[in-house]
């Protein structure tokens, strides 16, 4: 309970994020995985207000978190019969106001406005009428993004959450991949990243993302802000969840959620990016990334490989072969022979390339 910092960030490309923010939502990251199955566990805010109303359960065991508290029933001997009507009353009209507004008929124009807050590839399938189409099975590769020192309650913290969310976005899409999150709670501010999801589909997805989790820590140094990077690769639900009067579309499995263990656990590894062993291997033709010793993982029973990708000098490399020179850029996959070039703009573009430094036998080219 309390008050809360209603935020729309971004703007790149026309996307935006709805957020929420402050206190309460703080304290509900707290509150939830302090409930067992069926309970209901109150903040020290909400308490205040409902204490008279409601049995306290047992104690929360935790020593950190003994303000919070845990709730058996309702008092019942509390509540009378003309107070039980009344909320019916209040519930049965709100009931009734929301559906009349789910009645009213969108108009092409409103779908214009919600254009912003909704992924492409799903405002494409609402256009169309096909989406029953929407929910499938994928290779993706997703990055979970921790961000701390931002207090977004705050007119400068907001301020800064926008010009950050901004930032990720263009690091994001000049990848061509998706800003699918961004949450804010007790820990700090969260992104969930992918590559893969349509209509971008790219065979080096891995890499990508990666290399755009490079950009990202770029943006992070420049805002004066830490973060920590979990990546992984594999596949995953990609679709819509939810019910019929609100969804929202996702990433679920379990490659989704080793990328948040790899998130938390970059920092304990000494680094800022952690990527799985897939990621790794399908990047390893662009990024060089370290092996570090295997650890273990909430939800998993044996250990997990985990590599420290190295960023890219992103240099131009020269060789030449009994007399054929072979040039590898950082952002091909392979290496591509000068007399093999097959439109004039290529071979023009390569000899500027060439022409800007002596090539030498091993040599490089800036």
């Amino acid at each position: 309970a309390g008050e809360v910092t209603v935020l729309q960030v971004g703007g790149i490309a026309s996307r935006f994020e709805y957020v929420i923010a402050g206190k309460p939502m703080e304290e509900i990251s707290i509150a939830e995985p302090l409930a067992g199955s069926g309970e209901t566990v109150a903040s020290p805010t909400a308490w205040k207000f409902i204490k008279d109303t409601v049995k306290e359960g047992a104690p929360i065991s935790e020593e950190q978190h003994k303000d919070f508290h845990r709730i058996e029933a309702l008092q019942v001997k509390k509540h009378t019969f003309p107070t039980v009507k009344h909320a019916a009353t209040l519930c049965a009209k709100k009931a009734q106001r929301q559906e009349e507004q789910e009645q009213k008929i969108v108009t092409y124009g409103d779908l214009n406005v919600l254009k912003r807050f909704v992924p492409v590839s799903v405002f494409q399938k609402i256009e169309g009428g096909t989406t029953s189409t929407i929910n499938e099975m994928r290779v993706v590769s997703v990055i979970f993004v921790l961000v701390t020192g931002v207090d977004v309650a705050t007119d400068e913290g907001s301020k800064v959450a926008n010009e950050l969310m901004v930032s990720v976005q263009q690091a994001i899409f000049s990848h061509e991949g998706t800003v699918n999150k961004f949450l804010v709670d007790d820990k700090g501010l969260l992104f969930l990243c992918v590559f893969g999801l349509p209509p971008c589909v790219h065979t080096d997805d891995p890499t990508r993302a990666v290399l755009a989790c490079f950009d990202c820590e770029a943006v992070l140094r420049k805002l004066n802000l830490e973060g920590r990077f979990g990546v992984t690769t594999g596949r995953v639900f990609c679709g819509a969840v939810g019910s019929t009067k609100r969804q929202e579309y996702t990433v679920m499995g379990d490659t989704v959620n080793l990328s948040a263990r790899l998130m938390a656990n970059a920092k304990k590894a000494g680094c800022t990016i952690l990527v799985d062993e897939l990621t790794a291997k399908r990047a390893q033709a662009e990024v060089t990334c370290r092996a570090l010793e295997p650890i273990m993982v909430k939800g998993k029973s044996e250990l997990i490989k985990i590599f420290d990708p190295q960023k890219p000098t992103n240099e131009v490399l020269t060789t030449i072969t009994n007399g054929e020179i072979t040039v590898r850029f950082p952002w091909v996959q392979f290496d591509s022979v000068l007399t093999s070039l097959e439109t004039w703009d290529e071979l023009r573009t390569v000899r500027a390339i060439l022409n800007s430094k002596e090539v030498a036998t091993e040599g490089k080219v800036a």
